[in-house]
């Protein structure tokens, strides 16, 4: 079976710096096509990874309720 950009990530010992990554740039009000894009991957296969691993959407929603709290 392949492994998805996720489990290349902590194999490589850099799934810590990309969760970072993720919540910073939500943080920022980037959307997913950038995030996507600064990851080097396809919008569509951070959208799967989103839904299939739970610390990669809550590094997502951390970063977006960072953004919140800023606004508010």
């Amino acid at each position: 079976m392949r492994k998805d950009n996720y489990q290349k990530w902590k194999t490589d010992g850099t799934l810590e710096s990309k969760l970072k990554l993720i919540k910073e740039l939500a943080g920022r009000s980037c959307g997913m096509g950038v995030i996507a894009s600064e990851l080097g991957m396809a919008e569509n296969s951070l959208y799967a990874l989103r839904k299939k691993y739970k610390d990669v959407d809550k590094a997502y929603e951390d970063g977006r309720n960072l953004l919140k709290k800023m606004i508010y």
